[in-house]
């Protein structure tokens, strides 16, 4: 599975979510493929995905197919829910 993380320098929800996507990822979520994208610098990937604001997450099969997406950063359970499909 890959995971898009779309974000901006200077969103502070990102900043967080980044810090804690980085402790989740390599001890719960080691299967899932993080894949950065700074809206401020690819405009025109935040184009293709229709997103709607900072952070977003969007979950890809491995097939590349959009599982689900999440706008905002929510906190750590529901961030681990949505990792785990249960969003």
């Amino acid at each position: 599975m890959k995971l898009l993380k779309f974000t901006s320098q200077t969103c502070a929800p990102c900043k967080e979510l980044t810090k804690v996507l980085y402790d989740l990822l390599p001890v719960d979520f080691n299967h899932i493929e993080l894949i950065e994208i700074d809206v401020t610098v690819d405009k025109e990937a935040a184009r293709d995905w229709n997103l709607k604001g900072v952070p977003t997450l969007i979950l890809l099969d491995e097939m590349g197919e959009e599982v689900s997406k999440m706008v905002g950063y929510r906190g750590v359970k529901p961030l681990s829910q949505f990792l785990r499909g249960e969003l």
